[in-house]
């Protein structure tokens, strides 16, 4: 901001929890279902779409990040990986999905859309 101060800054809330840059967390969704692990209740999934233009590739997963009551979320916690090939240099040509928006669905399950696939992937315990 042309014009800052330190003093303007000082008034400024400081992010509680750092994201990769260039991860494009897309999709957001606070789990109040019952169908996965208690661990993930009241806790945020997010949907990170991934790089287009790093050299080394970032995001292409989901992660869940705890928010506690009465504390400040985190750490971020990866669930679901392997959009991306390990090594892989160019992330939207090597890609072979992309998660882009999250649903909880009625029945506790969460639901990922990924919009280079063109899926829907349903996440859910192995059992249902």
């Amino acid at each position: 901001m042309p014009g800052a101060t330190r003093s303007y800054c000082a008034h400024i809330t400081r992010p509680t929890l750092p994201i990769q840059a260039h991860s494009a967390p897309l999709g957001l969704a606070f789990y109040a279902g019952a169908l996965l692990p208690a661990r993930y209740r009241g806790g945020l999934f997010v949907a990170y779409h991934g790089s287009w233009n790093r050299g080394v590739p970032t995001g292409y997963k989901l992660v869940y990040i705890p928010v506690p009551e009465g504390t400040h979320a985190g750490p971020v916690q990866d669930v679901v990986t392997g959009w991306l090939p390990a090594g892989a240099t160019n992330g939207p040509d090597q890609a072979w999905g992309r998660p882009t928006g999250l649903l909880v669905a009625p029945d506790g399950s969460l639901l990922i859309s990924d919009d280079k696939a063109g899926v829907v992937y349903r996440l859910a315990p192995a059992a249902q």
